[in-house]
């Protein structure tokens, strides 16, 4: 059994033909065939049950994709890997950015990378900072924006910048809240939030607990594209960074309020493997990802501020 092999299988249960896989892959029909049934000696089953329209997958063969694809994905990592440490960054690296960041600061990064280094590819993941922060520990990213400290055998983690989360919605929707807005004012404001769960929920969640008021009733909506939707018009508000309505704030199609929460300021930073093992590609896109935020935050953009100390 060897990778071609699992990759050819993985081909033909993506297609469900042959012919078709052939075509997919670039080689000829009898070369894939003889491929499979290569694996299929191997391991003594039958992976396919052919019939007029094509092939579906036998129940062995069903068994066999999550491992192939596992097999698969692990050797293109370790080569990804390896190639990083060669003298010019190249090879692939995973980057974890939270909704904010992939609207005002990956165009610049891509367009950074692109020109520095073009062997590099980067491979985007985007999420909430308590998202990312498990797929790093997982080592399924290799850089990510977090939001604590990490500091373990393997990572080491930078704060970079502080943002505060906003009440954003239509001026008219706002009319009459104070700057900042009371915790309190937020019950009485049509709210479109992110799933039960996430950071900036259980902090408002838990501090109207507290003070014995009940959440409002709210639209849950984790897609961030449809949260911005309901904003833009004008039926809802929602709590997020400057940074996500960026160009709506400044046409002023949309106001913020800063919410008199201290969960609300959070320090954002950068992970990554601590130095000693970085390889060289980790490095060009850390190194790069720190000067843009510093720059925008120096500038004063998307209502950020440099962090002046430790998590």
């Amino acid at each position: 059994m060897d990778l071609k092999q699992l990759k050819y299988f993985l081909s033909v249960v993506e297609h469900k033909s042959f012919s078709a896989a052939a075509e997919a892959l670039n080689v000829t029909h009898p070369a894939l065939g003889q491929q499979v049934r290569k694996l299929e000696d191997e391991l003594g089953l039958q992976l396919f049950e052919r019939h007029s329209r094509g092939v579906r997958v036998s129940a062995a063969g069903a068994r066999l994709i999550g491992h192939a694809r596992d097999i698969v994905e692990r050797f293109q990592t370790t080569r990804d890997d390896m190639a990083g440490f060669s003298s010019n960054p190249t090879g692939r690296v995973r980057v974890g950015v939270t909704p904010a960041l992939g609207r005002v600061l990956v165009p610049a990064l891509l367009e950074h990378c692109s020109d520095l280094y073009p062997d590099l590819q980067l491979h985007l993941v985007q999420g909430y900072a308590d998202h990312l922060e498990r797929r790093l520990k997982d080592q399924e990213l290799d850089v990510s924006i977090v939001h604590s400290k990490i500091e373990t055998p393997h990572i080491e983690s930078l704060p970079l910048f502080v943002e505060k989360i906003c009440l954003i919605g239509r001026p008219g929707l706002l009319a009459g809240l104070g700057d900042p807005v009371e915790p309190e004012a937020l019950t009485r404001v049509p709210l479109i939030l992110d799933e039960r769960g996430q950071l900036t929920r259980t902090s408002l969640e838990g501090f109207l607990k507290n003070a014995g008021d009940r959440m409002p009733k709210t639209v849950e909506v984790q897609a961030v594209n449809i949260r911005r939707e309901f904003v833009m018009r004008g039926t809802h508000c929602a709590l997020a960074p400057r940074a996500l309505f960026f160009d709506e704030l400044n046409s002023g199609e949309v106001e913020a309020r800063d919410v008199d929460l201290p969960a609300f300021t959070r320090t954002l930073g950068l992970a990554t493997p601590r130095v000693e093992t970085m390889s060289r590609s980790i490095a060009a896109v850390r190194e790069a990802f720190v000067d843009l935020i510093l720059q925008s935050a120096e500038e004063g953009r998307y209502g950020w501020q440099i962090a002046r100390s430790d998590w």
